[in-house]
């Protein structure tokens, strides 16, 4: 794994207020409702469900969001790194994450992006998590995850909305371990931090001479004899006073911190709920993963437990660009497609389009995509990465360079016009639609109808054998909106809007 670039950059609710002089807090703390959740847990580690080397998916649905005009927003590829980490460091304990559907949901709005953790800010992703975020866990990524406390949040799990929101800076830095969400998705499953009683003020060299911690907690003994009842409640988990905090780096703690009693602390350094930093790998105690298991076969977990289990393939393969050719000029600029090579395993493509400062990013399930709605006279540059909804760590396909022409048509032989071809009703008025087209071509047909991000969502393949083709395109079970009906000829292309309306 990565390491951080930082040495004082922590994890999950936590706040910097001021890096240099060590000023850190945490921004929220454990609840009472959340504590008896994680002692219920802790009761049934032991009764029932012995762990096996099976797999165990969860769906997980990623909101990137961005300012109103769409400004700001996360990389995807970004979040394609995250969940390739999230699972290398899950996959360990018995879990992956999928990314449901294949897809990313994008938002544009401010409160959102700016003041996530505001009255409205929640209201409006609470709002979004039920839209598109239903039997899944939701992640967002938002500018601003500040939520109440000094300096800034880098992530935190809101157990009353039960959701995770995350800084864009933490899940696009390269530089840095990606073990920010595995924190969070720790709290997400009952755990508090190994320093419960310590989040706001970290020991600060003084002596103990308090049973209870600056948070109110009874402070953990070294030789875990109160284990039970103090710190984050679970014995195998060393005492820790949040030693973290400030520490150089993964190295064995020896900074001195004694109990009530005198004895040595000696934390878990490379603990995931913990805020020790840049160690190699990262772990879950055995009654830390017990305690995950408990909380996910539990009734408040019920809606992550889904009749599917994901295709989970490597997909390791970058994906070879075809056409439009590298540094070549295409003649219009309203439509046009762009194809590349499949890729072993891969179930979707993301496509990320240059243009200038602006870019445009389309997820499809076929290895092309066409395109209705580019500027003429523009260059354009694009690549593609293949992923499934698992594996999402294959390499990006390489840069390739086109330029748009003026024509408005996508015709390539006059003698076909688009207003030959009739689509009727439209608007329709239900999933039937009637395609008429008069003209003197005979032979093979390919029909797609395209949403207006270019995702496929309609193909079939017919012969023309008479000069006035009719066919009716039954049961297409498209939601209502815009579309784009292609239809390819040898190498002509004419294309016509639908309007889908039940």
């Amino acid at each position: 794994m990565k390491n951080f670039i930082f040495t004082l950059l922590f994890l999950g609710t936590l706040n910097i207020s001021h890096l240099l002089s060590q000023d850190l807090i945490c921004a929220s703390t454990f609840t009472e409702d959340q504590k008896s959740i994680l002692i219920d847990n802790k009761s049934k580690m032991n009764q029932s469900h012995e762990r096996t080397d099976i797999l165990i998916y969860v769906p997980i649905v990623f909101h990137l969001i961005g300012e109103a005009d769409g400004a700001g927003r996360v990389p995807f590829e970004a979040i394609m790194d995250q969940l390739c980490e999230l699972n290398a460091v899950f996959a360990r304990f018995g879990y992956k994450f999928y990314m449901k559907n294949g897809e990313i949901q994008e938002v544009n709005n401010n409160t959102m992006y700016f003041m996530a953790s505001s009255s409205a800010g929640t209201s409006k992703l609470v709002s979004q998590k039920n839209e598109f975020g239903t039997n899944a866990l939701n992640v967002f990524v938002t500018e601003n995850a500040d939520n109440g406390g000094l300096g800034q949040t880098l992530a935190y799990y809101s157990f009353n909305q039960d959701l995770i929101v995350m800084r864009k800076s933490v899940a696009q830095n390269e530089t840095q371990d990606h073990f920010v969400l595995p924190h969070e998705i720790g709290h997400f499953f009952s755990l508090d931090h190994t320093f419960n009683g310590w989040d706001r003020i970290p020991w600060d060299g003084e002596e103990i001479t308090d049973s209870i911690s600056p948070g109110g907690q009874i402070n953990e003994l070294a030789n875990g004899a109160n284990c039970n009842t103090a710190g984050d409640l679970i014995c195998d988990t060393p005492a820790d006073y949040n030693l973290g905090f400030g520490w150089d780096g993964c190295r064995p703690y020896d900074g001195g911190c004694k109990d009530l009693t005198g004895n040595l602390l000696d934390p878990a350094e490379d603990n995931l709920m913990g805020y020790f930093i840049g160690c190699n790998e990262y772990k879950f105690s055995d009654d830390q993963k017990k305690i995950i298991d408990q909380d996910y076969l539990s009734s408040r977990r019920s809606y992550l437990r889904v009749s599917y289990e994901p295709a989970d393939l490597e997909v390791t393969e970058k994906a070879n660009l075809i056409g439009p050719d590298d540094g070549s000029t295409i003649p219009f600029f309203n439509g046009v497609e762009l194809n590349w090579s499949p890729v072993e395993n891969a179930t979707h493509y993301f496509i990320e389009l240059t243009q200038g400062l602006f870019k445009k990013r389309y997820i499809v399930e076929t290895n092309k995509i066409f395109l209705t709605d580019l500027l003429p006279d523009k260059n354009y540059r694009w690549r593609v990465v293949g992923y499934n909804e698992v594996n999402t760590c294959a390499p990006s396909s390489g840069l390739w360079q086109f330029r748009t022409g003026s024509s408005t048509t996508s015709t390539k032989d006059e003698s076909y016009s688009e207003k030959d071809l009739k689509i009727s009703p439209n608007p329709s008025f239900g999933n039937n639609i009637r395609l008429d087209w008069n003209s003197d071509y005979l032979g093979e047909l390919n029909i797609e109808i395209l949403s207006t991000n270019g995702k496929i969502v309609f193909k079939n393949k017919i012969d023309k054998n008479d000069v006035i083709l009719s066919y009716l395109l039954e049961n297409l079970n498209i939601n209502n909106g815009f579309y784009i009906l292609k239809l390819n000829f040898g190498d002509r292309i004419l294309t016509k809007k639908v309007i889908i309306n039940d």
